[in-house]
């Protein structure tokens, strides 16, 4: 009898726990954006095109580079905003961090050395 309390109570506990919460869902997106897009036509536009097409909320980008002493990252913040979504991000040297949460703090963790990439460390609201 006792053994019948215990999983019924163990039941009736786990049942309880998940009727509580609803799954939230986190949508990431690694994204190699080829040069910033510049070596396809129209690369740019698929970039945004394909961001809002996955309605990703955290996506690395990687290939980013600045080119012409331009901020990719606002480039990008802008058109996603045009096209009425928000995102948020930092300039970085070649990788890149879009996040629909607000950031608050970015680091490169292993600098840019001889175009060999780089990690990205970020802190989101």
């Amino acid at each position: 009898m006792n053994k019948f309390l215990i999983l019924f109570l163990l039941l009736v506990f786990v049942a309880s726990c998940s009727g509580k919460k609803e799954a939230e869902e986190l949508r990431v997106l690694q994204f190699n954006i080829w040069q910033e897009g510049t070596q396809v036509e129209g690369g740019y536009d698929a970039i945004i095109n394909e961001i809002i097409r996955t309605k990703a909320d955290l996506i690395a980008l990687s290939e980013v580079r600045n080119y012409n002493d331009t901020n990719l990252s606002e480039r990008l913040v802008a058109s996603l905003k045009k096209k009425g979504f928000e995102y948020y991000s930092l300039k970085s040297q070649d990788s890149g961090i879009l996040s629909r949460y607000p950031i608050t703090f970015q680091e490169a963790l292993y600098p840019v050395k001889d175009d060999r990439g780089s990690v990205y460390k970020a802190l989101m609201m």
